[in-house]
């Protein structure tokens, strides 16, 4: 099927420093304003479509369908729809034919809400996107022929216009935190458990959404399973086990997600390839077939395969302190939070070669920490010295910044010196960290 998007403005990428409440469309973030798209304005997607119909109908029918993509504001929780228009000779006896298969994120099916017959010659589908992330419509004339370019592939992002605080809770020890604050944050994507990575204590504690404890992890040592000073976590689904950086024992510790247990380790004080001098931020690629590590002091990213094997490393220029990572939805790109440089580089895996490239330049950031990538492909960063976490599309526009997690009127209500952040996919939340061990919990409301 041959899809033929309507022409956007790609222009220069403009950064704002100010609340910025654009949506990101998720096809092109320097596109129509969230005032247009929620118009609905209605462009014809073209489409061939051999084998649209039975093999027996003619090719002149198959070239007289068409299928229409209202372009709309891509957020979670509203109705999505599209339209197929049979041009005559064809009808809308031959649309009701086809078969329609809607797959959201983590393989999950759609129902088609309504079909509304439209025009006498056409049908209009709505369905409910329930996660965000990347969507995909497929239309099939038989049981094992889909048209020819299918799947049709939608994203969905939440909408960061619209948030509220619906639960905080603070680390035990608080007074502590003064000395050394608290940082490292990751979700268990499967049970929605929130790790975190207490520096004071040296170790690691286990919540359940609801503020409560799940479990401990580790105590201070340099042993198995024994923690100094941990910093970031990441959450591995492939495998289900989450790595840790032991950052002042200069090492990554791989443990079981289910219950903590230790695994295995890799890394030990140094510099030459492998080793480690003070590393702050840990990823897993989507695949889970590598870890990129902030080797902070030593200047460098270094890439392991899923057994903690070396494979290789780029040095980042400058007075560098690369601190927070994550990859981008397809791995082939890892964003980079740069303490010191007060920025955002991306670098790219393209094939055996490594390329650095600017992301969110100086000006906007202030020691950025904590960074993760939503499911649209969305860059969230805490911002730290500017205590609050920004949104940014995956072009680099700036979609959100986030300085309020309560009521306005609320002592409470801002950010303070956030130091991670972290999403939780099924309910829509994100949750953030900050130097004194407040835990806030944040809701995307559909508006």
């Amino acid at each position: 099927m041959d899809l033929r998007f309507p022409r956007q403005d790609s222009g220069r990428l403009r950064y704002t420093k100010d609340e910025d409440a654009r949506v990101d469309s998720g096809y092109n973030t320097t596109g129509p304003s969230s005032q247009q798209l929620d118009r609905l304005l209605v462009t014809r997607i073209a489409a061939d479509l051999v084998r649209f119909l039975d093999y027996s109908s003619p090719v002149n029918l198959m070239e007289r369908i068409s299928l229409v993509l209202p372009v709309q504001s891509f957020l979670i929780m509203k109705v999505a729809m599209f339209l197929l228009i049979a041009q005559k000779p064809a009808t809308q006896q031959d649309l009701k034919r086809l078969a329609i298969v809607i797959v959201g994120p983590n393989n999950v099916n759609l129902p088609i809400l309504t079909r509304t017959n439209v025009s006498g010659n056409g049908i209009l589908y709505t369905f409910r996107p329930v996660f965000p992330g990347f969507h995909s419509i497929d239309i099939f004339h038989n049981a094992i022929h889909p048209i020819r370019g299918c799947p049709l592939k939608i994203v969905f992002s939440r909408n960061y216009r619209f948030l509220t605080s619906v639960l905080d809770w603070e680390l035990s020890d608080k007074a502590r935190y003064d000395s050394c604050s608290p940082w490292g944050l990751c979700c268990n994507t499967k049970t929605e458990q929130l790790w975190i990575g207490d520096r004071v204590n040296h170790k690691l504690i286990v919540y359940k959404l609801d503020g409560t404890v799940d479990f401990f992890v580790g105590c201070r040592g340099t042993g198995a399973g024994k923690f100094f000073r941990p910093t970031a976590l990441a959450y591995d689904v492939n495998s289900d086990r989450i790595f840790v950086s032991d950052k002042d024992n200069h090492r990554i510790q791989i443990l079981n997600a289910k219950d903590g247990t230790f695994l295995a380790t890799f890394g030990r004080k140094g510099e030459l390839p492998g080793q480690f001098q003070m590393p702050w931020g840990v990823a897993v690629s989507p695949d889970g077939s590598k870890i990129a590590v902030a080797d902070t002091r030593n200047h460098r990213i270094q890439f392991f395969d899923a057994a903690g094997n070396y494979l290789q490393e780029f040095p980042i220029p400058g007075p560098s302190y690369p601190r927070g990572l994550a990859f981008n939805l397809t791995g082939d790109a890892l964003f980079i939070s740069d303490f010191n440089l007060h920025k955002v580089h991306q670098l790219r895996l393209m094939d055996s070669k490594l390329i650095l490239q600017p992301f969110i330049p100086p000006g906007i950031l202030y020691r950025p920490s904590g960074i993760i990538v939503d499911e649209a492909g969305n860059v969230i960063v805490a911002d730290t010295k500017n205590n609050s976490v920004r949104v940014f599309g995956p072009t680099g526009i700036l979609l959100k910044t986030i300085r309020t997690i309560g009521h306005p009127l609320d002592s409470k209500a801002g950010l303070k010196f956030p130091t991670d952040v972290s999403i939780v996919p099924r309910n829509g939340f994100i949750a953030t960290l900050d130097d004194k061990g407040r835990v806030s919990i944040l809701v995307v409301l559909s508006l």
